[in-house]
């Protein structure tokens, strides 16, 4: 993975956010319309905190009162306890800067706002934006990670990367403490823990577990992480070939456990302490709930909801990944018009003319290998040849071999001495 990439997305994510701060983007008329709570620095100058800010950010301030009966982030305290955790050092750091008049930033509206408790709020504040920077920033890299390799020269992959930053999630919920921006973020991780497992060997590592018990951590912060379950045990009939079906048996029940754990934990201390669970999101919204709710009533009321559903999410999907799709329709035909001159014409007698020379060129080389009984690079019989130079920049690339070894077999021309 090229560090000119890294620094150039992680460039593009800090001024686009930066950007973001010109406004605020929702008018005033509008403010109560969108559930936002506007902020102003100067007349050009700030940004629409979410309606349901506040609330993340009295609970980091106070973490105990999760415990209360009924609380509505009860069943998400991992966010909460990081922020709490992340604000502890930035408190005495924040109180140094007590001078300003901070009713001029936010005035006096709403409670939470107003200078006597500005500087109170203020660490937790900027502890969540280091989380939904940490977040946006994990899913870049991890993109990078599974993309990278395939093209590590093609212009295509910071193309798409960019789609990661400049999306409306990102638009909406950067500067706000929220929990939206793992909706970048998860979808990313389980396609790289999909081809780990797969491509990497991951499943017969210890890393799997690692990845279970902080996808497990990362079910308290967000439901969505217990998709890693399925991720990392879909591709067992293709790798299972490996160990016997105990054994696998017994690491599959172990990356269910570790994932599944924490929640199970902090649903039992709430039970012993409070007397109760809630789950707001079951509760006020029926997720995953309305599936059976619907089914009580009948087939064909479950998929009238299934069609009504799916339909909403699949109008999301276009709009969303309308930008994605233009750039790989336009990368496909970049890249039908633009082929390497050695694959452009082909030659009689031996197909492609680059690749028709570079077996022949290697044919030539294993013959002077069988003659010589030597290795080729020891007798010095290869140096110079054109299928000696190739090899050299692929082991140059030598990322891309080592990631993805069979797309790499399959681009080569031949065999490398040493690969």
């Amino acid at each position: 993975m090229s560090k000119k990439l890294v620094l150039g997305l992680t460039a593009a994510m800090v001024l686009f956010c930066s950007a973001l701060l010109i406004g605020p983007r929702v008018s005033d008329a509008e403010a109560d319309l969108m559930c936002v709570r506007n902020f102003r620095f100067t007349s050009f100058l700030g940004f629409s905190l979410n309606c349901d800010s506040p609330g993340l950010i009295a609970a980091a301030l106070n973490p105990p009162t999760l415990l209360e009966e009924g609380n509505i982030r009860q069943s998400r305290p991992g966010m909460i306890y990081l922020a709490h955790l992340i604000s502890l050092p930035l408190n005495p750091v924040i109180s140094l800067f007590r001078g300003p008049d901070a009713d001029k930033i936010h005035g006096p509206e709403y409670p939470l706002y107003v200078k006597s408790v500005f500087f109170e709020w203020f660490p937790v504040y900027l502890s969540y934006e280091i989380l939904n920077f940490s977040i946006l920033f994990l899913a870049v890299i991890l993109y990078l990670r599974v993309v990278a390799p395939l093209a590590p020269e093609a212009w295509t992959v910071p193309a798409v990367g960019l789609l990661l930053i400049f999306n409306d999630v990102v638009k909406a919920y950067f500067w706000s403490p929220h929990m939206q921006m793992f909706n970048v973020l998860v979808p990313v991780f389980c396609i790289w823990v999909f081809v780990g497992v797969l491509r990497w060997g991951w499943f017969e590592s210890w890393r799997i577990l690692v990845l279970a018990g902080g996808a497990g951590l990362g079910v308290l912060a967000y439901p969505t992480f217990a998709l890693f379950i399925p991720v990392a045990l879909v591709p067992l009939p293709w790798i299972r070939g490996h160990s016997p079906w105990p054994v696998v048996a017994s690491r599959a029940t172990a990356i269910v456990v570790l994932c599944l754990a924490p929640s199970v934990v902090w649903w039992a201390y709430v039970m012993t302490t409070v007397g109760s669970y809630y789950q707001h999101e079951v509760v006020q919204y029926k997720q995953v709930v309305w599936m059976l709710e619907a089914a009580r009533q009948g087939l064909p009321t479950l998929f009238s909801a299934l069609a009504d559903k799916g339909s909403m999410m699949l109008g999301f999907a276009i709009d969303q990944g309308a930008p994605a799709l233009t750039i790989l329709t336009l990368s496909v035909v970049v890249a039908l018009t633009t082929r390497p001159a050695s694959m452009a014409t082909p030659t009689k007698g031996h197909g492609w003319a680059g690749r028709g020379r570079r077996d022949s060129d290697h044919r030539a080389d294993a013959g002077v290998h069988n003659r010589s009984g030597h290795d080729h690079r020891a007798s010095g019989l290869h140096v110079g040849s054109r299928h000696d130079r190739d090899c050299r920049s692929r082991r140059r690339s030598g990322r891309a071999a080592a990631e993805w070894p069979q797309l790499d077999r399959l681009s080569r021309g031949g065999n490398c001495g040493g690969d």
